[in-house]
Parts: C-alpha cells; sequence; structure tokens
C-alpha cells in the first residue's frame, strides 16, 4: 500500500510553500487538534532555534511537519513501511503508534519531496529521539515534550523550559530520565535507550 492508494486521504493541490501545504492537509482530513499541536511545537522550535543559533525557518518547519502522518490511520502503517521498503522494529509493529515518527518522515519524503535531511531526520526521531542526534532532532524533541498534546500541563514542563534555553543536550536528558523513572512509556523504545546511553556520554 502506498499513500496515493490510501482512498480515505485527502490531498490538496501541493503549492511549494511546506507550511501552507501542511496545513491545508491536516484540515482536509479533520486533524485540527494535531495541527494546533504542530503549530505550538513548531512556535517552540523556532523559539529555541533562535536561542541556540540555528535556522528558525527550518526549525519551524520541523514543528509543523513532525506529526504529518496523523492523517494516516495506524492499521496501514506496518502495510506502508513494507511497501517502502522501511524497517520497522518489531515493537513498531506491535505498538503502530511508535511508528509514527517513521511515517512521518517517510511523507515528508514522498509526498513533500522534502530533499533536507536535516528536516526529514528530526520528524523521524521526534518522539523517541536517538543517538548522535543533530540540532534540530534535539530542538523538535524537546519542543514536542514541552507542547504535549494533552489538555493538562506536563509536571515536567517548567524544568525543561529552563534548562533547555541553556542546554538542548541536558534537557533531552532529562526529560528521558523522567519517563523512564516514572514508567510513563508504552515500551521502552531501542532509540530512545541509544539516545539515552549517548547523551549521558555526551553530558
Amino acid at each position: 500500500m502506498f499513500f496515493n492508494e490510501l482512498d480515505y486521504l485527502k490531498m490538496p493541490v501541493l503549492s511549494g510553500d511546506l507550511v501552507k501545504d501542511a496545513t491545508e492537509i491536516f484540515v482536509l482530513n479533520g486533524k485540527m487538534a494535531t495541527l494546533e499541536h504542530s503549530v505550538r511545537v513548531a512556535q517552540m522550535c523556532e523559539k529555541l532555534a533562535y536561542i541556540h543559533g540555528i535556522d528558525t525557518e527550518k526549525a519551524y518547519l520541523c514543528g509543523i511537519l513532525h506529526d504529518i502522518s496523523a492523517v494516516v490511520l495506524q492499521k496501514d502503517f506496518v502495510e506502508i513501511a513494507k511497501n517502502y521498503k522501511l524497517k520497522l522494529l518489531d515493537d513498531e509493529k506491535k505498538f503502530p503508534i511508535l511508528a509514527h515518527q517513521k511515517i512521518s518522515k517517510l511523507m515528508c519524503e514522498k509526498i513533500f519531496g522534502i530533499k533536507d535531511e536535516e528536516i526529514c531526520a528530526a520528524a523521524g526521531c521526534h518522539t523517541t529521539l536517538r543517538g548522535f542526534a543533530g540540532k534540530y532532532d534535539l530542538v523538535l524533541f524537546i519542543s514536542d515534550k514541552i507542547e504535549w498534546d494533552k489538555d493538562d500541563r506536563a509536571d515536567y514542563y517548567d524544568d525543561l523550559l529552563r534548562i533547555c534555553n541553556v542546554s538542548l543536550e541536558m534537557a533531552c536528558l532529562t526529560y528521558i530520565n523522567y519517563v523512564l523513572d516514572n514508567n510513563m512509556l508504552l515500551v521502552a523504545h531501542a532509540d530512545l535507550l541509544m539516545a539515552k546511553r549517548w547523551l549521558e556520554r555526551l553530558i
């Protein structure tokens, strides 16, 4: 199954303006809550990018695109990954929600035609992070956690907001340790554990 074979997926005529096109896809497919979350994440990415001296426009794009896979039904993730020769871990096959970051990356590449590897890579690890993460990976990962998509405010919000203004790496490690120590994860994803080990060595 390929994206153009999903009869429920509504697609606009793409304009090349990534923010406009992503917004229209969310709206056409009734994913307004995800759009609102993505805008908040994009704004936080932009803010942190400015603080840490990286491209604010690119960081904003990372935020607006990171959850674009929300317009695809999770039941189709495994089949889509198979057809595009995208490798999924056993945990991602068992719990498809864990694969949504990889499907978002795939959509960035195949639907939007994005060639910028930093944008695609950030989308592809925004839930778990990864070892040897780049600055856009770190910015998107921590922005997604600060602007989480729940109704109540995250317990760790104030601490993360303070730390990420100083060190993205320390903020990411603080979050990872928090969720692991409090058993908050569906499963401890291999990439998250690798990111933890990498950050511990780095810091």
